[in-house]
């Protein structure tokens, strides 16, 4: 088994994010999960994505941060694995020998089969198409036990190539010479985060003006609250969970005893925290938080958004949601900072954005018109 890589000649650096720029300016999706091909021509700040299941929301989110991540083959991984896709993938290393090549067709749309035809995965974040991630699987040989494959990374300039010459479909391990750099970029799934993954995020932003972000943010569900940390075993992250003080009680009270509402929430403003000036992705934001707060979480993000030129990317199968980011959104100073996307299938089984900025929303929510 060999391995090449084709090393970039020009590195490529950090996209600017000055004078509150976004990251992202206008989506161009190919060949991903169940698009074929969506064209999204406008991002705004603040996104709500909504549609019926299997429409792609989360796939939408999945295609962003695999372009903030520019690709890197840690992030296919990662991807892969969170779906429970392949239960092989190991945890500590990004490509390595227990990685079958074939079971990246889950990525692609259709589902293709390397052995019989190329594949390719192109997603572009601006109109200029200056920034995208171009992923290729391509073979050759005549037959299965003669096939070689070819895996390719291109952003922009920057192309990364594994040759695999074996008559089995593996990735070897190698060390990667990787220089693009990303967004920064956080994803919070359906789910709530792991200790291990909160208290990692929350060492981040410690002792910080950020810690202070998070604190005031979580007045919304606990009034008193005026201290926060993660105790436990300083040497095992996963031993160590959230406490709070509050007015009046000398003892620090275990977060968890609040409710998973309360979590959720939580692991929101710490990953805003951690993704200033780039990109916060969250599936079905509105799990575990009682509708009647919704509003103040959305406020919260708007604030939150633009304070840290943050681009945030969500979805949510609730009216209560949609209201709540409407009020929100009509509320902030910018007019232009809420965009709700409804991905919906059109007449040829296609999947297309239909946009509504914030008149729009206005509208929607006056005539109680449904846009689930």
């Amino acid at each position: 088994m060999s391995t090449t890589i084709t090393e970039p000649t020009t590195p490529i650096e950090n996209f600017e994010l000055k004078n509150g720029k976004l990251p992202l300016t206008h989506l161009k999706i190919e060949n991903f999960r169940v698009f074929k091909h969506l064209e999204i021509p406008e991002i705004s700040r603040v996104n709500l994505i909504t549609g019926k299941n299997n429409i792609g929301k989360t796939g939408l989110l999945e295609a962003i941060w695999l372009l903030a991540e520019r690709g890197h083959p840690d992030s296919i991984r990662k991807i892969i694995r969170s779906r429970g896709e392949y239960k092989f993938l190991n945890k500590d290393s990004a490509l390595d020998n227990s990685y079958d090549l074939t079971k990246l067709s889950f990525l692609f749309s259709g589902y293709p089969d390397f052995y019989q035809t190329d594949s390719r995965i192109y997603i572009q974040g601006d109109k200029e198409g200056r920034y995208y991630i171009d992923i290729s699987v391509s073979s050759k040989g005549d037959s299965v036990l003669r096939k070689s494959f070819r895996l390719d990374y291109l952003c922009q300039d920057d192309k990364i190539g594994y040759e695999i010459n074996t008559s089995i479909e593996f990735l070897s391990n190698t060390n990667l010479y990787y220089s693009s750099k990303s967004f920064p970029v956080e994803m919070l799934k359906s789910s709530l985060y792991s200790d291990f993954d909160m208290a990692n995020m929350w060492d981040k932003i410690s002792l910080t003006d950020y810690e202070d972000s998070v604190l005031e943010s979580l007045k919304i569900f606990i009034k008193d609250i005026h201290r926060i940390d993660f105790i436990g075993n300083l040497n095992n992250s996963s031993e160590r969970k959230p406490f709070i003080r509050i007015s009046g009680n000398k003892e620090p009270l275990p977060l968890n005893s609040f409710g998973d509402g309360v979590l959720r929430f939580l692991g929101i403003s710490i990953s805003m925290m951690n993704a200033n000036n780039g990109i916060f992705l969250v599936d079905e934001i509105e799990n575990g938080i009682h509708y009647s707060v919704l509003p103040d979480v959305w406020r919260m993000i708007f604030h939150t958004a633009k304070r840290l030129n943050i681009q945030v990317f969500a979805t949510t199968h609730s009216s209560d949601c949609i209201q709540a980011f409407q009020k929100a959104a009509a509320e902030d100073d910018d007019p232009n900072s809420g965009m709700l996307i409804r991905l919906e299938r059109n007449k040829d089984g296609d999947i297309v954005p239909v946009m509504f900025d914030e008149e729009k929303l206005e509208v929607v929510a006056r005539r109680h018109l449904e846009v689930r």
